[in-house]
């Protein structure tokens, strides 16, 4: 089985940022994408660069020499969809990394007797990108481990987090791992389904 070494604090951090941010007071989530912007840190020391736009972006790493542990940014040629940011948020780069930001699609997803995947984290608009209701929600494949900074081994986990984009105390949150591998979720249209996986390669089956 992989293992994937992480910051245990960095990750924490990256859980919080993503799920517990600042939102647009209107619902109207397709109204409120961010603007194209590259990210390129040409010298030889992490570098901060700031967010011009605030909304909601695809995130995609062009160009990285190693896993960035620094915050939100996904690993190489990995994208997370619909991330949120705010204007003048700052983003930190590793030497030599290089980041693009698209403003957030939303694209329906393929369904198939009522059935949809997920294999990559970030934000997905519940009723847009696929059809509202209840499912039972699964993982497809095994969760690597994970190897703290300290050497201990922990369980990899993925969390699931359904809230309205104007009122993130409406919420719910689940957590699936290789013990704990199924829930059932009700996917109400018009929130968002966040997932987050710390990295880690995953598969998730919604099944109505």
């Amino acid at each position: 089985m992989k293992k994937i070494i992480i910051a245990v604090g960095v990750v924490v951090l990256a859980v919080g940022g993503f799920f517990a941010y600042k939102h647009f007071t209107t619902p109207n989530v397709l109204d409120q994408v961010g603007e194209k912007q590259l990210l390129s840190n040409t010298s030889g020391e992490v570098k901060t660069f700031n967010i011009k736009k605030e909304g909601y972006y695809d995130v995609t790493t062009l160009k990285s020499s190693s896993p960035n542990l620094l915050g939100r940014v996904p690993k190489m040629n990995e994208t997370t969809f619909g991330q949120y940011f705010e204007e003048g948020e700052k983003v930190a780069l590793q030497a030599g990394e290089e980041v693009e930001f698209q403003p957030a699609k939303f694209e329906k997803l393929a369904e198939e007797d009522a059935i949809f995947t997920l294999k990559d984290a970030g934000s997905y608009l519940i009723g847009t990108q696929f059809s509202a209701g209840k499912y039972r929600v699964s993982l497809e494949k095994e969760l690597a481990k994970m190897i703290r900074k300290d050497g201990k081994e922990v369980n990899g986990v993925i969390q699931l987090l359904v809230y309205k984009p104007n009122d993130f105390a409406e919420s719910e949150s689940y957590s699936l791992n290789n013990q704990n591998s199924t829930a059932t979720i009700e996917l109400p249209a018009g929130k968002l389904l966040a997932v987050k996986s710390a990295g880690l390669e995953f598969e998730l089956k919604f099944k109505k």
